[in-house]
């Protein structure tokens, strides 16, 4: 969608009030004439538009020149004079560490209930988390949707002739979507925009005027919103049903429901019916997605498609509210174009209809809007309202189960409750049964229960029960409280009681954790003492045994032994590596050298499973092997050639045809390098032959 920035000063309230810059025909303005005839009269008496005729062929750019010259000298004086629009940048409010502020809108010229988009950018500076939106409840004129913000952030690094420059740029845009509600100048008033949590830096843009005139009246669309009542009570079901009729073809639409931002009203979706035969579409509306059912009707004798959906709506608070329009506004197809303006190569084949070849579609946007509704919202009596009230309008009733029936004290019981009668049950919640005196008397309820759940026409509960006595012998009914609007009153809705048996709780004893039976735990035996086998009890000198403490005794138990040499052996161990650690850290040379092979083998495989050309093949098998002979030989590996380590290697004792075979690898790899040869195809075998050389270099080295 693009956005025509409207060319409004974008001021700071907050700061010291500054003389706005308009343009002018004052010193800047003659600066501007004086300027430019000087430069016209450069370009049109250029010495190279006099003399030879060689020297006349010069005098065209000059006359180019002068005349785009001339060309800018008029627009400034327009600009100056206020006759042509001027293009300069708007006016930024900048707060002392930079922050600026701007607002930007779509377009300035609408329709009733065409909308329109409002960027509010936030310049040199991000805003900090917490911080509140612009406040838009000036914006009275306008139906207001927020369609979110989101950082604007970038860095960008520029190096000429190696000096480096890096440049970031903060921002924060707001975006909402305005639809205007009547016809005439309307002003977006200054809009205070926080740039941090704690509010001590406000911004605030400058006003913008939108022209909005009537919508063009159409027969071929229509929009209607139907309210099941318009005269109800707070906490009553109203379904609210949103039909558009479509006569023509519709290339995109807006969808505009302002009552579903009222804070007086609560909305939820009803049940969706599943019917495979059902299409449906997604169309976004105030922030999300509605599921929109299309359909086909005749109204006035004119066939009609409709996208319809229903909402269910109930009243937070009482009175008397005006439904603000709800609109639509949409592009529809009237007619065909047969000589687009400026076709290129491509509009032809992308601009055609195929049921209409050589003409373009023309769309125009039209705006459907809703009648006016008031809806009246009564409020709950006080008198006659029972305790506890549930705030469920309505008319409802109960069911109770229970399972099982037969328990002991403390048993748990589960108690399955279901309520009935509203088409929409989401908001219904279960009594709170510890305040009910009966169940508060003869059960334990804990205050833990699972949520309820929808099933069909009935929304079912379960909460958990433990009697306390035998005395308990029936669950008493669940009382649930109501306003009936038909009658005007409050009633409650109860269920049956249920029948219940309760059983002593069974004593636990030692027999019955011994598994023994009754007859055999009532029977004891006195004390006796025994006089042989394992249990006699055995006195006298004679029974003690010497022993003696020997380090012959701990080398016989291989646990002792085990205990007393494990922390010597541990404490060499850790001598021993602590000594071979330092040993390498000393000689870093020693140990980039005992690596090199493994670190050469590992780039040669990872470039085996790269899919690269063979110049790319080349250039890293090359810098492979010259990182491999500079940790191998203790040198920078990164610029190295065979003639620098040559006599290295000869001093090692490498033989002269492993040294051919080297020479080799290096010419091979750098012709495919810098010399642009295609290697693609004998890439594998150079890179085996490199492989196989290096493993019996590092042999000898």
């Amino acid at each position: 969608m693009r956005l025509t920035r409207i060319v409004h000063p974008i001021g700071n309230r907050a700061m010291p009030a500054e003389p706005q810059a308009y343009t002018n025909l004052g010193t800047e303005g003659l600066a501007r004439v004086v300027s430019g005839f000087r430069l016209i009269g450069k370009a049109l008496w250029h010495p190279s538009s006099r003399g030879c005729p060689a020297q006349k062929k010069a005098r065209q750019p000059g006359f180019a020149l002068g005349l785009a010259l001339m060309l800018w000298l008029v627009w400034a004086i327009g600009s100056s004079l206020g006759l042509l629009p001027a293009t300069s940048n708007p006016v930024w409010a900048a707060t002392g560490d930079g922050a600026s502020v701007q607002a930007l809108v779509e377009k300035d010229s609408v329709s009733v209930g065409e909308p329109l988009v409002l960027q509010i950018r936030v310049e040199g500076g991000d805003i900090t988390p917490g911080t509140d939106p612009p406040d838009t409840s000036g914006l009275v004129d306008f139906a207001v949707e927020s369609l979110g913000g989101r950082s604007n952030n970038s860095s960008s690094i520029t190096i000429v002739n190696g000096k480096m420059n890096k440049v970031e740029s903060f921002g924060h845009v707001y975006a909402f979507r305005l639809t205007p509600k009547k016809v005439g100048k309307l002003e977006i008033p200054a809009i205070a925009v926080p740039v941090d949590a704690a509010k001590s830096r406000i911004l605030r843009t400058e006003p913008i005027t939108i022209r909005v005139a009537e919508p063009e009246a159409t027969d071929d669309f229509h929009l209607e919103l139907k309210f099941s009542k318009t005269s109800f009570y707070i906490g009553e079901p109203v379904i609210l049903t949103f039909v558009w009729y479509i006569g023509k073809e519709v290339q995109s639409a807006n969808f505009n429901l302002p009552i579903l931002q009222d804070e007086a009203f609560a909305f939820t979706d009803p049940k969706v019916d599943q019917n495979p035969n059902k299409q449906v579409f997604q169309i976004p509306l105030g922030g999300a997605n509605v599921l929109a059912d299309k359909g086909a009707v005749v109204r006035n004798g004119k066939e009609f498609t409709t996208l319809s959906f229903r909402k269910v709506l109930f009243a937070k608070q009482a009175g008397t509210f005006a439904v603000p329009e709800a609109t639509v506004s949409c592009n529809a197809l009237v007619g065909y174009s047969r000589q687009p303006q400026q076709r290129g190569p491509f509009n032809r084949f992308f601009d055609d209809d195929f049921f209409n070849p050589g003409g373009r579609g023309v769309y125009k946007t039209f705006v459907a809007r809703s009648q006016p509704v008031s809806l009246t919202v009564a409020p709950l009596p006080e008198q006659g309202k029972p305790e506890p009230f549930t705030g469920c309008v309505g008319q409802f009733q109960v069911a109770t189960a229970a399972s099982p029936l037969e328990v002991s004290i403390g048993d748990p019981i589960t108690l399955s409750v279901s309520i009935s009668g509203s088409e929409y049950l989401d908001h219904v919640e279960l009594p709170a049964l510890a305040q009910d005196p009966a169940y508060e008397r003869d059960f334990k309820i804990p205050e833990e229960r699972a949520a309820g759940v929808v099933r069909g026409n009935a929304k079912e509960f379960t909460q958990t029960l433990r009697a306390k006595s035998t005395d308990v012998t029936t669950i008493p009914p669940v009382r649930f409280s109501y306003f009936n609007p038909a009658t005007r009153s409050y009633e409650i809705a109860q269920s049956k009681p249920i029948g219940l048996t309760v059983r002593p709780a069974k004593v636990l004893t030692s027999a019955d954790v011994e598994g023994r039976s009754e007859e055999a735990a009532v029977k004891r035996n006195e004390l006796e003492n025994w006089s042989k086998g394992i249990a006699y009890n055995y006195e006298g000198a004679e029974v003690l045994e010497r022993q003696s403490y020997r380090i012959s005794t701990i080398a016989r138990s291989p646990l002792w032994l085990a205990l007393t040499c494990l922390p010597l052996l541990a404490f060499l161990g850790l001598l021993v590596f602590t000594r071979a650690r330092d040993k390498r850290l000393a000689d870093p040379g020693r140990l980039r050298s005992r690596k090199a092979f493994a670190g050469f083998k590992r780039k040669v495989q990872t470039l085996a499973r790269q899919n690269l050309p063979g110049i790319a093949v080349c250039s890293a098998l090359l810098e492979a092997v010259r990182d491999y002979l500079g940790d191998k030989l203790g040198n920078n590996g990164s610029a190295l050639t065979l003639h620098d380590v040559r006599e290295q290697l000869e001093s090692r004792g490498i033989s002269s045809d492993l040294a051919q075979r080297l020479s080799a690898l290096f010419d091979a790899c750098e012709r495919g390098s810098y010399g642009g040869m295609d290697v693609s195809g004998p890439d594998v075998d150079l890179t085996q032959e490199a492989l196989e050389v290096i493993r019996l270099l590092d042999r000898v080295l």
